[in-house]
């Protein structure tokens, strides 16, 4: 996949934010629905379905409802393209 963009937008349940996340990046049907479970999807090349380039929408709008997911959305996202610096994410708000 080369491009994907996430709109977090109108998200302002945990729940809902991992079922979108799940969705949009298609992890699999076990996807335990944490930030450990979204670490493991993402950075197990066995498993990612990562694009080469995801582009989060809104951060700031989740954060106002969900600050510490926010914030650990971001700093998974941000480890990541750290670990995998040919990939890249931005964040547009």
């Amino acid at each position: 996949m080369k491009k994907l963009i996430l709109d977090l937008d109108g998200i302002i349940d945990s729940k809902t934010l991992h079922q979108y996340l799940a969705r949009e990046l298609d992890f699999a049907d076990y996807y335990g629905h944490t930030f450990d479970a979204f670490w493991d999807c993402i950075a197990d090349e066995s498993l990612s379905t990562m694009p080469d380039t995801l582009i989060v929408k809104n951060l700031s709008k989740l954060r106002s409802h969900l600050p510490d997911e926010a914030k650990r959305l971001r700093s998974c996202l941000d480890s990541y393209q750290i670990e995998y610096p040919d990939r890249t994410v931005e964040f547009l708000d």
